[in-house]
């Protein structure tokens, strides 16, 4: 039932993982005490520090031809520009732009700074 509910909430951007956590770990405090909390704690801290910032933008880099550079930078600067929902579009927003650039002979440089092939 959890790993439904993180897999669902993992949807949303930076506030899905953390929405997802809190009933396991009310159950593992209220149930288990508080050394089986802070077990879990740790447990789903790491997870979700190794997959949010390590192992999803290598797999975005990697699958999508941004250099993993460019992923970092469009998530910050989509993210400041429009919030939760350029977070969630930070990538597709970024290849449209890349997109539009490899049609113009002037963009085809500037589409090669986002590409990893560069």
């Amino acid at each position: 039932m959890w790993g439904v509910l993180a897999f669902v909430l993992n949807f949303i951007p930076l506030v899905g993982s953390l929405v997802a956590a809190i009933p396991p770990l009310l159950m593992a405090f209220l149930f288990n005490g508080l050394a089986t909390g802070l077990w879990l704690l740790a447990a789903l801290l790491l997870i979700n520090l190794v997959f949010s910032f390590l192992w999803e933008p290598v797999l975005m880099s990697r699958c999508l031809d941004p250099s993993l550079c460019t992923v970092f930078l469009a998530l910050l600067v989509w993210q400041s520009l429009l919030g939760l929902t350029g977070a969630l579009l930070a990538v597709p927003l970024t290849l449209a732009v890349k997109l539009a650039l490899e049609l113009t002979p002037c963009g085809r440089k500037l589409a090669l700074l986002i590409s990893a092939k560069s």
